[in-house]
């Protein structure tokens, strides 16, 4: 799976009938790049490629114009070909969700579901049910647009309807909301529940005289036809904003359906309104099909993006584990191998100031040594020689303090000498 720390490496590239735009946001979700280029007409028809070489050309274009810092890509198509439907199925393990899912959904597909490519997200639980919104593009469109941009030199990470990144624009957590997209030839309308779910999407084109009055209508159709599904009446409809968007949608055209509807309506919050669509695709979380919190209805056959990037993820992460790992070893005995030095370096001086200690006093107890055997010598040839009594009473008393014991003398007052 790619996770949220990589989300951003890679654009968006969200296909019309008349139109591709293309949107780049940084880390933060600052448009970095953005641009649309109007197609020609018959390119494209109601979602599929009518001409192949001829949207490979005009895609070269707008990309090489327009250089992106990546070649992952994440690809909205048209609204007029996807499915939606939130469903409820009973409580279960993850693993065994998928199947609940597609059996639940199979009848209700406007395509046999082996020529659909499906993907499912979990929107909640309540009691012993979980909410799931389930999409399908056709198989067929999706693998055609993916060989064209394949074709340009381009990494496919995920696809997905418009309606679901026209859904996005909504806050979640404020009741149903109504999202409207206005192109030059067609809009398109999608009802958000507070969860995120559509409850309801629709794609109508129309000549540009009657932009405004067809897109009105449609507005309206689709207003009361939610009432009808919820049995609501106008004085009890939980509908709580209309969101408008797209090259143009404009505030004269949100204030009549304001009017119309009775509803707050306003531009979405986005620094260009003309391209909300493109910038809520490029700025969505992507995963793989199997995870379970996002939709990705991207082909199977380029789904090994994803495993070789967990695989190298993964093999990136153990290794940068254990090169930590080593570098902590390393670093923990170098800091043990210095303090060992330290205390040895501590130890081998405290050993020299000892052997200089000993030495000193050895050096002394040496000087003392040689001192009492210089006085022993000088009493011994004080007695030998007979010398005077002051003499000798000098030397004795020298001696005495010098802790040289001398036990016996004897004077004889005849001579005066020591026998």
């Amino acid at each position: 799976m790619i996770g949220p720390k990589k989300r951003k490496n890679y654009f968006g590239l969200l296909f019309y009938d008349h139109e591709v735009q293309l949107v780049q946001v940084s880390s933060k979700g600052k448009i970095i790049a953005a641009a649309s280029l109007d197609l020609d007409e018959g390119v494209v028809e109601r979602g599929r490629v009518k001409d192949k070489e001829k949207l490979t050309a005009q895609l070269r274009v707008l990309l090489e114009k327009n250089r992106t810092k990546t070649k992952f890509v994440v690809v909205g198509l048209p609204e007029v070909i996807s499915f939606s439907r939130a469903v409820s199925i009973p409580e279960m393990e993850i693993e065994e969700m998928d199947d609940a899912v597609r059996w639940e959904v199979e009848s209700l597909l406007p395509m046999p579901i082996n020529q659909a490519y499906l993907d499912w997200m979990i929107l909640g639980r309540s009691g012993d049910e979980v909410q799931i919104l389930v999409m399908a593009l056709p198989v067929g469109p999706v693998d055609e647009y993916a060989e064209i941009l394949e074709s340009l030199g381009y990494q496919l990470i995920a696809f997905e309807p418009a309606s679901l990144s026209l859904a996005r624009l909504a806050p979640l957590g404020q009741g149903d909301q109504l999202v409207l997209e206005v192109s030059t030839q067609e809009a398109v309308l999608v009802v958000a529940g507070s969860q995120g779910e559509i409850l309801l999407s629709s794609t109508v084109n129309y000549a540009q005289e009657r932009r405004e009055a067809e897109v009105l209508e449609t507005v309206e159709n689709a207003f009361k036809f939610y009432q009808r599904r919820n049995g609501k009446n106008k004085k009890d409809v939980s509908l709580t904003k209309v969101w408008l968007c797209g090259r143009e949608g404009k505030d004269q055209l949100a204030a009549k359906i304001k009017e119309k509807l009775k509803i707050e309506t306003s531009l979405v919050p986005e620094k260009d309104p003309s391209l909300a669509a493109a910038i809520s695709l490029a700025r969505a979380n992507v995963a793989a099909p199997r995870d379970e919190k996002t939709i990705n209805l991207i082909p199977p056959q380029i789904q090994g993006v994803y495993d070789s990037a967990e695989k190298r993820r993964v093999t990136s992460g153990w290794l940068k584990f254990w090169l930590f790992g080593l570098f902590l070893a390393v670093f923990v005995m170098g800091v043990i191998a210095a303090q060992l030095y330290f205390e040895g370096k501590v130890v081998e001086g405290r050993i020299i100031e000892a052997q200089a200690s000993a030495a000193g006093q050895t050096s002394l107890v040496a000087s003392q040594a040689t001192r009492l055997q210089t006085l022993t010598n000088r009493v011994l040839n004080t007695f030998e020689n007979r010398s005077q009594p002051a003499e000798t009473w000098r030397i004795i008393k020298e001696a005495k303090s010098s802790q040289i014991e001398i036990r016996h003398f004897a004077y004889d007052f005849t001579t005066g000498q020591i026998v």
